[in-house]
Formats: C-alpha cells, structure tokens, sequence
C-alpha cells in the first residue's frame, strides 16, 4: 500500500569524472549504491587515497579530543549543528598546512605533557612512601650496607614482632630499635653485621618485614620537602603547556570542519571499492526510490554529460530495499514495525490498517486526560527544543498522537488524573463497570483478528490466489463469526448454520495438500483446534482491561493519599509534592506498560496472522556529518 516502487539504477561514466559523480550522488542521499565487483580488483586504485584520507582523520580526531580534555566544547542541550558548505570546507583546505603544524605541536605538547605527568607521579610515589618516615630525623645515605655492618629502616606487622623479638635476641650483634607504631604496623632501624647478612636476611624475610627502598642523601623529612619543590616546578611547567595547548584551542572549527570533510572522502572513497571499472570507464548500480529517479538522473547529467544513466524495475532474483511512504497520521507508526521487520519484497505495507489500532489501544490503556494531555505537551515541546529525527522524530510523534488518544478515552472513562476533579465519564467508568470494559476490549480483540484475517485473503486474492483465501481465511470467518453470533440468543439457530458451514468447509478444505481422502478428512479435522489459538488471541486483549484498571487505580491511590495530609498551607505542600511525584511516576509506569503491550498485540496477535516481515531498510549513500549539518 504504502511501500515505495524501487528502480534499480545502472550508471556507466568516464573514470575522469567518476569523483564528482560520486560526489553529487552523495549529496543528493537518494541513490543506495550495491556491489557489483566480482573478480575485479581496485584496491590499486583507492587504496592509497582512503589510507592517506584515514591518516588525516586521525590527526584530526586527536587534535579534537586533545582540545575536548581542556575546553570540553559542551553544546547546550537543544543547541543544534551549525551550517557547513562547500565554500567553508574549501577556505579551510586553503590554510591546511598551518593546521597540521598546530597539530604537530599539539603532538610534541602531549608528548610533554605525559612526560611531566609521569615524573610527577613518580616523585609523588615516593613521597608516599617516605610520609610515614617523616618524622623520623636518620639520612638515608646512612642506610645499606656499609664497610662493617648495615643498616635498614623498615616496617613489620605487630602480629609478627613477638616471633621477630625471639629471633632477634638468638644472633649476635643484631640490633633494632622500634621507633614508632600507626596502628598494626610497628616502624623499625634495624643494624647487623654483614658477617650476619644471611642469618639477618632469613629472619626478616621470615618477619615479613618491609624494607625502606629509597635512595637520598638527606633525612626523609628533607627529601620530601625537595620533592615538593620538584612538583611544583613540574606544575608550572604543565600549567605553561596547558596554556600553549589552549591557545590552539581557536583551531577548533577548523579542525571539526576538516575532520567532517575528510569523513566526507573517506565514505566516498570505500564506495569505489562497490564499483565495476575498466582502464577508462566505471559502472556503478543501486537503488532508487522511484520519486527520485528523475532528480538523480538529471543531476548526473549536469554533472557529467558522458555518461549512461538507467532505470529499470527489480528482476526476480533481485531483493531490493523497503522504503515506506505514508501520511501524517500514519507515518510516526511505522516506528513499531521498523522494530519488528519491514515488509519484504512485493509485501503490503501494514502501518496504514495497524496505526488506527495502536492508537486506539494506547489511548483505552492509558485513558486519563490529564496524562494525555500532558504526555502530547512534552512531546511537542521535545520536537521543538530538540528537533529530534529519524527514528526519534517517529517516537516524538506517535507519543504526541498516543496522548491525544490517551486523553480522548480518558474523557469517555471519566479519568481526569484518576479521580482528582470527580468529572464523570462521557460512557462509563472501567473501574466501577469492569465486565463492560472486559466485553469491550474483547470486542475490539475480535475486530482486530478478523481485520488480520482479512488482510491475509486481500493478499492471497492479490497474489492470484484466490481459492487459498476463500478455503483458509474465508471459512475460518465464516466459523468464527458463527461461534460469536451465539451469543445472541434471537440469532443461536442463525449462528448455528452459520457456525456449522464454516466448520464443515474447513474440516473438507484445510487437508487438500494431503494425500488419500483419510489423511484429508483427518487433516482437516485437526485443523478446528485452531479455534484454541483464535480464543486465545481475543483473550490476549482482556490487557486492554488491566493496564486501564492499573494506572486508574495508582492514580486514585495518589489522590487519596494528598488527601490524607487535611488542610493548612504544610499539609497542602505536602499533598502537592505526592501529587506531583505520583502522578509523573505512573504516567511514566503506565505510558511504557501501554507501548510494550500494544506493541505486543500488533506483533503477536495482529501480524503472526497475515505478515511476515523480512525486508532490509533503505540506505542510502548520503553525508553524514559528525560536527555539522551539510546544507
């Protein structure tokens, strides 16, 4: 219904030219170029360039994030891209080399940079170490081993020191002194012998004890304060850098503006690699939508006058892409089957017979004007701060519509943020009559599932299949539609018939594929338990019943609890803030429960009965700039 025609494009043109026809079909974003190189090999040919395109972007990308770790470049919330054009990106090529100089110091200044940090943290490591020694007045150059004897500072656990004491007093000329306890940690000197140093090594490997590993001439104290020193001067050497770092920082649109540029080449360049070419020539195919084959060829042309352009409809081995085309109302909802699967080829379009239901179940599940109202408020306001697209554009638009059938049903089922203003209901109240509602949204089940079945007998009557669709779909309605009309007492004997033909026909027509009159019969007999299948489906819609009878019952829930704090200006504080927080939590609970489970019905009940899916979305070539929008 709503899928567009695709034609697919042949175009053959001088290898001289071929650059600036890539170029306008990029621009243009209509055409999705296929594969069509089989043994051909032209990695000779763009390799080259698409590596020296990389390596630009490369130098580009670090300088950009460089500059983004001292000036973060933050864009306001709803702040868009700026505009970018042929004309920018060509001043900016002009002054290129002076930027890759910039970025060439910008190399050399992290080089000095990591190079500071790193001694920085290594004076900053040992001034961690020698902290706990601080107060302790012995030079360093005092420790090790000397001429006669050695000496080491060090720790050991307190646990460890009774075993360590005992060890100590069984070797001659081993001494230690304690000089302080942190906790269970006791700070040691110890001194020996060196005529001792295997003994001495034994038992303070044994002790677990820690040695002091530093090197320097004064007590810990005065290296210490040395090291600061050394870090300070290491600080205002960074702080020199960074300055030097942020004064390139005025490069910043240059740097975006080229990098989005390259990426421009870089996407043009990894198409070559789809394209058929000779010594002189070069074939490139893809897909247009229909619409657009007029305005590609033309552009082409005046593009390139030597060149053969052609359209031509899909062969039969060939699986073009799907591209959907519908109006206002239907087109935010082509969202829930993109999230399913989109049609295959020769496949009907379902968005324009699916959106009136999902707009109608929404709305019944949610039911509440004040949550319509808001919900379609914040999705306009969203659009207009945001300008979301894509996808997030299609979701903006069916929440906007959601909400203004949320807020619909919400006046028939009288739920103005639950029972808040007491306004009474245009029909019924769900809560107060549940059975009707239960009947209703079974009602609408049915409607839905002969919908689907109708769907399937179009298709199998547009595809020549006609017998199919009187024998599959056509008796089942017949069936059905006589088991519903049972409970119409004035129409039993009526629906009986009625009930009977359809069962009859389906019991002589669902085993024709089968071979021998008993495994027919027997086939088709089976086939009538599908009706456990089609009970189910309609009783999958008694969610239309919950989900409405929940967020009814959280919002009254609310209501009374504000209720519950009286009078006064405290009181009417508090129950505002419950009012408040309670209701944008269930709007919130209850508008996702109303997406997954309408969505669910579409999926389940309404497509598994005549769609199938499969089809792979349009892709075209077309810019995609990071830091800009192209115009």
């Amino acid at each position: 219904m709503a899928v567009v025609n695709m034609k697919k494009m042949t175009l053959v043109g001088l290898k001289d030219n071929m650059d600036d026809i890539i170029d306008t079909l990029h621009k243009s974003g209509s055409v999705q170029i296929i594969e069509i190189t089989e043994e051909e090999d032209n990695a000779s040919f763009y390799q080259k360039g698409l590596s020296d395109i990389e390596d630009r972007l490369n130098e580009y990308k670090f300088a950009i994030d460089l500059l983004k770790s001292f000036n973060p470049h933050k864009k306001g919330m709803f702040e868009q891209k700026p505009l970018i054009n042929d004309e920018t990106f060509n001043e900016h090529l002009k002054d290129e080399l002076k930027y890759l100089d910039d970025i060439k110091n910008l190399h050399h200044l992290e080089e000095k940079q990591n190079e500071l940090n790193n001694e920085k943290a290594r004076l900053e490591g040992r001034i961690e170490v020698l902290t706990p020694w601080k107060d302790i007045g012995i030079a360093l150059r005092r420790l090790g081993k000397g001429k006669y004897a050695t000496i080491k500072l060090g720790t050991i656990e307190t646990k460890n020191l009774p075993d360590f004491q005992k060890g100590a007093e069984e070797l001659t000329y081993f001494g230690y002194e304690e000089l302080k306890r942190v906790k269970n940690t006791v700070f040691m000197a110890i001194s020996y012998l060196n005529n001792l140093e295997e003994s001495a090594n034994n038992l303070l490997m044994q002790s677990g004890f820690s040695a002091l590993a530093d090197e320097g001439s004064g007590t810990p104290e005065e290296i210490i304060n040395s090291l600061n020193k050394r870090i300070n001067a290491i600080n205002e050497n960074l702080a020199e850098v960074e300055t030097n770092i942020k004064d390139i920082d005025k490069d910043w649109e240059a740097f975006t503006a080229l990098y989005d540029y390259y990426y421009i080449q870089k996407e043009k360049f990894e198409k070559y690699d789809d394209l058929l070419m000779t010594r002189k020539t070069f074939c490139l195919q893809g897909w247009v939508p229909e619409t657009y084959c007029e305005q590609v060829k033309d552009s082409v042309e005046s593009t390139s006058p030597y060149c053969y352009v052609e359209f031509k409809d899909p062969a039969e081995e060939d699986n073009p892409p799907t591209l959907l085309k519908n109006n206002a109302f239907v087109t935010p909802f082509e969202l829930i089957t993109e999230l399913f699967s989109l049609p295959h080829k020769g496949e009907i379009d379902p968005n324009p017979i699916m959106a009136p239901f999902f707009f109608v179940f929404f709305g019944i599940m949610l039911g509440d004007v004040g949550y319509g109202i808001a919900l379609s408020v914040l999705m306009w306001l969203g659009e207009r701060l945001i300008k979301p697209s894509g996808q997030g554009k299609k979701l903006m638009d069916l929440l906007l519509l959601c909400g203004i059938s949320s807020a619909i049903w919400g006046a028939v089922f009288g739920g103005w943020f639950g029972d808040l203003f007491g306004i009474p209901a245009l029909w019924f109240n769900p809560l107060n009559d549940p059975m009707t509602m239960l009947v209703f949204s079974l009602a609408l089940g049915v409607i839905q599932i002969f919908t689907g079945l109708g769907m399937k007998a179009y298709i199998n009557v547009k595809n020549g299949h006609v017998i199919d669709a009187i024998f599959d779909q056509g008796f089942w309605l017949v069936f059905l539609t006589g088991l519903l009309m049972l409970a119409i007492p004035n129409f039993r004997n009526i629906a009986a018939i009625v009930a009977l033909i359809g069962a009859l026909g389906l019991v002589l027509t669902q085993g024709r594929s089968k071979s021998g009159v008993i495994m027919k019969f027997l086939s088709g007999l089976v086939s009538l338990y599908g009706l456990s299948g089609y009970l189910s489906d309609v009783l999958s819609y008694s969610r239309l019943l919950a989900l409405c009878l929940s967020g009814s019952v959280i919002a009254m829930v609310m209501n009374t609890l504000a209720r519950m704090f009286g009078g006064g200006v405290l009181g009417f504080i508090i129950g505002l803030i419950i009012l408040i927080v309670g209701h944008v939590f269930n709007l919130a609970i209850s508008g996702l429960g109303c997406y997954v489970h309408s969505s669910r019905l579409q999926y389940v009940e309404f497509y598994g009965k005549f769609y199938e899916g499969g089809g792979k979305p349009f892709n075209p070539f077309k810019l995609s700039l990071k830091y800009y929008n192209y115009q």
